[in-house]
Parts: structure tokens; sequence; C-alpha cells
């Protein structure tokens, strides 16, 4: 997998990384399994669990980092967690 840069109109590539294609899944889904279960988990446990297409996608950065501290997650855990919300959101990338 590559990574480009894209400068005044040309792209460049920035990073390369290798990807084991044994690992990978036809099932998107599955990807997502595991980070889905941690948000519930985490932010349901003081109250309901908001479904990520309540949100806008910017708006879910906000959302998250306000409430890192009351779910005890570190700065790697929010990060997992805003992406999964913010590709569910309503203007997200995953369409289900």
């Amino acid at each position: 997998m590559t990574f480009y840069k894209l400068n005044e109109g040309k792209a460049t590539p920035k990073a390369k990384f290798l990807v084991n294609a044994k690992k990978l899944n036809s099932d998107a889904m599955i990807a997502w399994e595991e980070i889905e279960l941690m948000y519930y988990d985490t932010c349901s446990s003081c109250h309901a669990a908001h479904k990520p297409k309540e949100h806008l996608m910017g708006e879910w950065e906000a959302y998250i980092l306000a409430m890192q501290t009351f779910a005890k997650i570190n700065d790697d855990e929010k990060d997992r967690i805003l992406r999964f919300m913010q590709a569910f959101a309503k203007d997200g990338i995953v369409k289900e």
C-alpha cells in the first residue's frame, strides 16, 4: 500500500507499507468489530452509547475528546474509537 502526498496538484510517494495478504478479509465489517465492541463497552458504562450516524464526522472528534477522561481511555484507544465513529458517521465513508 502506498500513500501519496499531493503538492501543487502533483502526487509524490510519501510512505509505503507492506500488508500480509493472508491477514486481509473481504468482509470490511470484521475489521471494525473489535473497536465497535470497545466503543459500546466503554461508552455505555455511564450513559446510553450514541450511534455513529447521530453526528457528522467533524462533530465526533470534539465529543470523543471531551469524554476521554471520563471513559478512562488512552490516546490510542481514543484514536481508534474516533476512526470508527467517523467512518460510520452520517457523512462517513462506510455505508451499511
